[in-house]
């Protein structure tokens, strides 16, 4: 944060050879405070803006704020803001003598020595070019506590509980209902072939080898009932997708010191437990058709 404190040069001065009054030429001297009053709003707004940031972000985590290390970063918090709000007097004031200059030279092409209006932007110069220390001075110690803030929450705080963006959680738990509905889409059309097979083995082994395609038939029934329980599992984990959906609604971020982060838990339970389960069927699948296979074989020799 850096302020053009270079006002001895404000201005243009000339000399009149015939009457050796000295005078500023009221446009340059205009023209120099103007860009110096810009440059400190413009600074002074941006860091407002990033501060604003800073403690918005912090805001957000709804957290027991009774504790040690919330009552610190409180405190921080509290002496940046005082630190802005001296800031940001000086900023009124160095508007206000850049309005008071605009003021008592209206109308007038040259400020000439020895009048009122001389004496005037003497002492504006003094007194921009002390704020303005005093304005860097103010903002590079905001800066600097700003910066220790920073440290401590993420070193003392940010540790200490988790997050849960609630698009992103969002986004991975519909994955898992799409991932289940490819999935049954998958065993679905595999089913259709495991019946058409053992339709055409029994029909042709089931009075040579009756054993045989009796378990055949068992292993596809088996299959089938699996395949059945897809449904079942697709529908609770949607359930439990749109109860989450529900609660978590114009909320973007939930943090496990808050009441809510029950929400996300048992979401969370909710869900894996189903995948588990699917996991499992998928397993069990799995399994039922390798047997089926190796009988298929069998059934050929």
């Amino acid at each position: 944060m850096k302020f053009n404190t270079n006002l001895l040069s404000i201005g243009a001065l000339a000399f009149s050879l015939t009457s050796c009054s000295v005078y500023y030429t009221t446009s340059e001297v205009d023209s120099s405070l103007k860009s110096t009053v810009d440059q400190v709003n413009a600074t002074i707004q941006k860091l407002d803006g990033q501060v604003a940031t800073m403690e918005k972000e912090f805001q957000e985590i709804q957290c027991d704020q009774k504790s040690p290390d919330f009552v610190r970063a409180y405190e921080m918090l509290t002496d940046i803001d005082a630190e802005m709000k001296a800031i940001g007097e000086k900023r009124i004031f160095v508007n206000q003598i850049y309005v008071q200059f605009k003021d008592y030279t209206k109308g007038k092409d040259k400020i000439q020595s020895g009048t009122p209006e001389w004496e005037k932007v003497k002492d504006a110069k003094v007194a921009l070019k002390s704020t303005l220390e005093n304005i860097q001075t103010d903002g590079n110690a905001v800066v600097e506590n700003a910066t220790a803030f920073n440290a401590f929450v993420t070193k003392s705080i940010v540790p200490t509980i988790q997050l849960c963006d609630v698009a992103t959680y969002t986004t991975q738990f519909e994955k898992a209902i799409s991932d289940l509905t490819l999935n049954q889409k998958k065993v679905g059309t595999e089913l259709t072939q495991y019946q058409k097979q053992v339709t055409e083995l029994i029909s042709k082994y089931s009075a040579s080898k009756p054993a045989l395609c009796k378990e055949l038939s068992n292993d596809l029934q088996k299959i089938n009932t699996d395949v059945t329980q897809i449904s079942r599992i697709k529908m609770n984990l949607q359930m439990a997708v749109n109860s989450f959906k529900t609660n978590t609604q114009g909320k973007t971020k939930i943090y496990s010191c808050s009441s809510d982060w029950k929400v996300v838990t048992d979401a969370e339970t909710a869900v894996n437990a189903q995948q588990k389960e699917a996991n499992a069927l998928q397993q069990s699948i799995q399994t039922t058709a390798t047997h089926l296979q190796t009988l298929v074989i069998a059934l050929g020799q």
